[in-house]
């Protein structure tokens, strides 16, 4: 089954502005916002599911390789959230999905937070970094809402006030974050890709067994839908985040047992086959493998 299928009935449209911009903050560290004068647009990431994953995991791939430039991350990285959108790290992690009520926000265990609360104003200036507005919401007010140049398309969707905040124009990413969460996503697929293809010592696939049953799914919800003139009810996905969305349709992916995600024999790259037989990411690369493979016998 196809991953879209899988997960068709969703309440999860994201935004996506159609350009963005690297920001720095007054310590340095290099964000990723909207960029002034972009404009947006509602999209379902269940549509473009597939490709949103293989590029993710692309991303996480390059990370990883100490050869390539990091004009090229985060050219890659741009690209990424101009097709997708940022990944909404600030719901991601709450408990609570009301957090803005309160004056301390209570978190998920990430590599990314290792704190398992904070001030609600500081979790907000996290991605808030050059909105000076933000500083006046230090007990949590849901007024901070309004304060943030939210966008109107919001209005239209099945979502909670905070999400007005993350779709806003003020709203950034740590480009840090991006990096990292990607390229923790591509070890685990590598770990995958190796438990399932490379003939190993029993001490080596134990330790790939502990890497692969280390992946966790940060609560995804859902709920029965009888809104679809079925006669029945259906599951309908909500996804807190695009990054909680895409570690869900990773996870169905990975543990498809037709294993569509692939490495290209030839560049390296992954790519979504559901032809068991796909060895290479293009007819190019098969190519070009094909010519290096007869020069080699000569």
């Amino acid at each position: 089954m196809k991953l879209n299928e899988l997960i068709q009935n969703n309440s999860s449209e994201w935004i996506r502005y159609t350009n963005y911009t690297f920001r720095k903050d007054k310590r340095g560290e290099e964000y990723l916002a909207p960029a002034e004068g972009a404009d947006y647009d509602v999209v379902t990431p269940s549509d473009f599911a597939e490709q949103m994953i293989v590029d993710a995991l692309n991303i996480g791939r390059v990370v990883r390789d100490e050869t390539v430039d990091d004009e090229v991350r985060k050219d890659m990285v741009k690209d990424f959230t101009c097709h997708y959108g940022l990944l909404g790290f600030m719901t991601e992690y709450p408990l609570a999905s009301d957090f803005l009520n309160g004056k301390t926000v209570c978190l998920r265990k990430s590599f990314l937070i290792k704190k398992e609360s904070m001030k609600t104003s500081a979790y907000l200036k996290i991605f808030f970094p050059f909105d000076g507005n933000i500083n006046a919401f230090a007990d949590g007010a849901m007024a901070a809402v309004s304060s943030v140049n939210a966008t109107p398309a919001t209005l239209f969707m099945d979502r909670l006030p905070v999400y007005e905040m993350v779709f806003s124009r003020n709203y950034a990413e740590p480009l840090s974050w991006i990096l990292d969460t990607f390229s923790k996503l591509y070890t685990h697929f590598h770990g995958c890709d190796m438990y399932r293809n490379v003939e190993l010592k029993e001490e080596s696939r134990a330790t790939l067994a502990k890497l692969i049953g280390g992946f966790r799914l940060n609560g995804v919800s859902y709920r029965l839908d009888v809104t679809q003139g079925q006669g029945y009810p259906s599951v309908r996905w909500d996804f807190r985040s695009l990054i909680n969305a895409i570690d869900t349709l990773y996870g169905f992916a990975v543990a498809d047992e037709k294993n569509p995600l692939r490495i290209c024999k030839h560049c390296g790259k992954v790519f979504w086959s559901n032809d068991i037989r796909s060895e290479f990411c293009s007819p190019q690369c098969r190519n070009q493998y094909n010519v290096y493979k007869s020069r080699r016998k000569r």
